[in-house]
């Protein structure tokens, strides 16, 4: 088990449930998923959440589930940080330079443009 005091009802939901969205979990904690919510305070607010469905029995998008607590076992289990992880073991091996999300810094003009519902919103 990864996380400590969980509710029974999330107990027994797998890797696998969390990588194929079907753990039963709400989408995002916040507003959106740029919210600023300290680790411990997030994992909290979410693992309070009443679940959706019961885990394994359908499919429904969950951010929380598939990048906010895949990516805490990650760093649980590895003692890094997420991006760091990424870029140690991913980036780095497969040649990718200006890959990430946290990074500081980044030239403006190298950054990707994203959108969302049809705004162009820069340096996502």
């Amino acid at each position: 088990m990864f996380f400590k005091d969980i509710p029974s009802d999330k107990k027994k939901i797998t890797i696998h449930q969390l990588l194929t969205h079907s753990a039963g979990l709400i989408d995002v904690i916040g507003e959106d998923d740029f919210d600023h919510i300290p680790t411990e305070e997030f994992f909290k607010r979410l693992f309070n959440t009443q679940l959706l469905h019961k885990p394994g029995s359908k499919y429904l998008y969950s951010n929380a589930g598939y990048t906010s607590i895949l990516a805490r076992i990650i760093e649980l289990e590895s003692g890094n940080d997420y991006e760091s992880f990424l870029n140690q073991h991913l980036f780095e091996p497969a040649g990718m330079k200006h890959t990430g999300y946290l990074k500081p810094e980044w030239d403006n003009k190298l950054i990707a443009t994203g959108y969302a519902r049809s705004v162009i919103e820069v340096g996502l």
